[in-house]
């Protein structure tokens, strides 16, 4: 019995070593596996390099075109349609411009008949050799000399008829006028022994390039008796004689007839002739354009117009209208001022990209103004050829995210933080981006504050990557 009690108490000794020994095995066993999966994890951590490369909003764009419009002064609408404007192809809305500053010019010379010079006398019918022209120094308007025609009747047996006229070839007009007008003052005497039916005419006409005749004044009298006759003004619209350029030539012209045995003479006086004309300096082309858009948030404001002229070297101006100051700006966002090219018909693309306040530049209800305004000192009517006009709204749809993994392992991004000075919030993500590849993250749920901020983000494996934006 005592060497079977030895027996057991051997057995179970060894029993106890064997599971010592088990146990040691299994915890050394664990502790190397744990110090491997350690350094793997370690290694692994080492091996990562994620790196945010920016960190911006992300916009969605909106593009709208123009709706309607309204010539400002008297620029005209000449072909096309707001249909036209809504892609870059070449197909116009064309405008035709007005005369903005006039230059006027009196193209007769000596009108005044200040001296005895720049005119001509010449009968028009004079059978009888009784008719006459010349400058008059004792009768006249404004010193010192007057024009006048003149029949004088000397025959107690005969009645006579005829006409002369003074005339002049005018400045060459090179320029059609907008406008034309002829001054002058007129008189009409019946003198000599009697009278008692005795007609005197005074007529004006005006010879164009082509040679036709234009009669611009014609009056008669009847003298009955001896007349000593007032000055007369007239004032003569002369606008529509004025079709080409070229030469224009001024008759001031007398008729004549006598009756029997009164011998009358009949004299028509002429003084102060001005013909003034009106001839453009400068030509303007201005439109306003108008369009509808949306009420979002707009980040950004892209405005374009494409356009030609013409003519060359158009002082132009582009005007997006500002809300909040209630008006076109002269100067920074919403103003474009350029000259156009040197080569007429050719279509110039202009346009501004506005980040700041944007949205001052539609109402309430998301509509827009645009002014469009093309200015040259010229005698050159010219045509604003309208192509393309473009509005585009980029609206505010959250952050993007852009990040580049240079490390040789998949990344895992799990969380992201925003921080201001006034805000430091923490995002959850979930984000895998592959080895040696660059990818993009959209968050609609965050609103980027002003800057400064910083962006931060971590991976499953611990390591952080950090984006400042000033």
């Amino acid at each position: 019995m005592k060497r079977l009690k030895r027996d057991k108490r051997a057995v179970s000794n060894a029993i106890v070593v064997m599971l010592s020994l088990v146990l040691v095995v299994i915890i050394v066993a664990n502790v190397v596996l744990w110090s491997y999966q350690m350094n793997q994890l370690d290694w692994e951590k080492m091996q990562e390099d994620v790196k945010i490369t920016d960190v911006a909003r992300a916009g969605e764009a909106w593009s709208y075109n123009a709706s309607g419009y309204a010539p400002s002064g008297s620029t005209n609408l000449v072909s096309g349609s707001v249909s036209n404007l809504t892609s870059n192809d070449g197909v116009y809305m064309v405008f035709r411009s007005y005369a903005s500053a006039t230059n006027t010019n009196n193209i007769v010379t000596n009108g005044n008949v200040t001296t005895a010079t720049d005119w001509t006398y010449t009968d028009i019918s004079d059978p009888s050799a009784v008719v006459s022209g010349n400058y008059s120094s004792t009768v006249y308007q404004s010193a010192s000399y007057s024009l006048y025609i003149q029949l004088v009747d000397d025959s107690a047996n005969l009645a006579y008829t005829g006409s002369g006229k003074q005339y002049q070839a005018m400045a060459t007009v090179s320029t059609l006028p907008t406008s034309a007008t002829l001054y002058f003052y007129y008189r009409i005497d019946c003198g000599g022994t009697s009278a008692s039916a005795e007609v005197a005419n005074a007529t004006v006409t005006i010879t164009k390039p082509d040679t036709s005749t234009v009669t611009v004044f014609t009056t008669s009298v009847t003298f009955a008796a001896l007349t000593t006759g007032s000055w007369i003004y007239q004032t003569i619209n002369v606008s529509s004689v004025f079709t080409a350029t070229g030469t224009y030539t001024l008759d001031l012209r007398g008729y004549f007839s006598t009756t029997t045995a009164k011998k009358p003479t009949l004299t028509v006086y002429y003084d102060d002739v001005w013909l003034n004309i009106v001839t453009p300096s400068e030509y303007t082309n201005e439109v306003e354009f108008t369009g509808s858009s949306n009420t979002e948030s707009w980040m950004q404001l892209v405005w374009t117009v494409d356009s030609a002229w013409t003519i060359s070297s158009v002082n132009v101006t582009l005007q997006l209208f500002n809300y909040t100051l209630g008006d076109y700006p002269t100067s920074e966002n919403g103003y474009i001022a350029y000259t156009s090219g040197d080569t007429p018909n050719t279509d110039e693309t202009k346009n501004q990209t506005i980040t700041v306040n944007p949205t001052d530049f539609g109402d309430a209800t998301g509509y827009w103004r645009m002014k469009i305004k093309g200015v040259k000192a010229t005698d050159t009517q010219f045509d604003f050829k309208v192509d393309w006009i473009e509005f585009k709204v980029v609206t505010d749809s959250g952050t993007l995210f852009t990040f580049e993994n240079a490390g040789s392992l998949t990344s895992h991004v799990v969380s992201l933080w925003i921080i201001n000075s006034t805000n430091h919030r923490r995002y959850d993500a979930n984000l895998f981006i592959n080895s040696g590849e660059e990818a993009t993250y959209i968050r609609a749920d965050i609103r980027l504050p002003s800057t400064p901020f910083i962006a931060k983000v971590v991976t499953e494996r611990g390591n952080m990557a950090v984006f400042a934006r000033s």
